[in-house]
């Protein structure tokens, strides 16, 4: 199954620290995971970019870039990131890393992140959802489909509407997502149900902020290359949603999101005359 690591609250003095700390995890994502990699991030607008190479994956230039270009089928080769993790590089303040373990067709279009027509939304899923009554676009991944209820239920603006998404999915999932609302607010949204892939969390000190992914150990193997340092790990309930403020890092929205309970209507009058 895929995996994730999420990011938010990065200031201008850790921005080389996010880097270092996304080439340090990805080769633990891509142990196992190696299908493709693919990030977003916000600077002052959302970026990002894939490559089916994973190996070759945050080290060769050029990218291929998502945004608006990932509303169409061809994804084009973009220069202008071409300082990736350098000192020099704008401030990023929040990132979304995903390794694919492709559970349909291998293809550069089906891989994360997936981003919205209007290039403002981001999303990236560990887990399989049932692809019925959802709706695809770019792809043939059931991760579009989630981004493209996230969408329709306009979470971004109404972060209570995430409920609409849940009692639309079956199947498991965990989802990191970039958005922007209508006011030019920026927010790391994250969500999930009670099946596998968990979320973890930790603040590590390097970062003066939290990671999240959903496999702990490769948090811990990240920061202990790196010889820097971390608090206790904790999970992310389960059946929970998490916004936070993609400049500061700081949570602003965090409730349990209800499982869909069907009733069946009981014709008690059946088999009477």
């Amino acid at each position: 199954m895929c995996k994730l690591t999420a990011i938010a609250g990065i200031t201008k003095s850790k921005n080389e620290n996010l880097w270092k700390f996304a080439k340090t995890i990805l080769p633990y994502m891509i142990l196992e995971d190696h299908d493709a990699v693919g990030y977003a991030a916000f600077r002052d607008t959302l970026y990002g970019e894939r490559w089916l190479n994973a190996s070759t994956a945050l080290e060769q230039r050029p990218g291929r870039s998502v945004g608006k270009l990932s509303t169409s089928k061809r994804i084009q080769e973009d220069s202008r990131y071409s300082s990736f993790g350098t000192p020099q590089m704008n401030h990023t303040g929040a990132l979304i890393l995903h390794s694919r373990f492709a559970t349909c067709g291998g293809e550069l279009f089906n891989a994360h992140p997936f981003v919205s027509q209007s290039g403002k939304t981001a999303l990236v899923h560990n887990g399989v959802v049932s692809p019925r009554g959802l709706e695809f676009i770019t792809s043939q991944c059931d991760s579009e489909g989630i981004l493209n209820e996230y969408v329709r239920a306009d979470v971004s603006n109404n972060p209570k509407e995430i409920q609409k998404v849940y009692n639309k999915l079956k199947g498991a999932f965990a989802c990191a997502v970039l958005t922007e609302d209508a006011n030019g607010k920026k927010y790391l949204d994250l969500f999930r149900n009670d099946t596998y892939p968990t979320l973890f969390t930790t603040y590590v000190d390097e970062l003066a902020t939290n990671v999240f992914s959903t496999i702990p150990d490769m948090i811990e193997n990240a920061v202990q290359d790196l010889g820097w340092s971390m608090d206790m790990m904790h999970s992310v309930k389960d059946n929970s949603y998490l916004r936070l403020d993609a400049v500061t890092g700081l949570i602003v929205e965090e409730f349990e999101v209800k499982k869909e309970v069907t009733r069946h209507r009981v014709n008690r009058n059946k088999g009477k005359k």
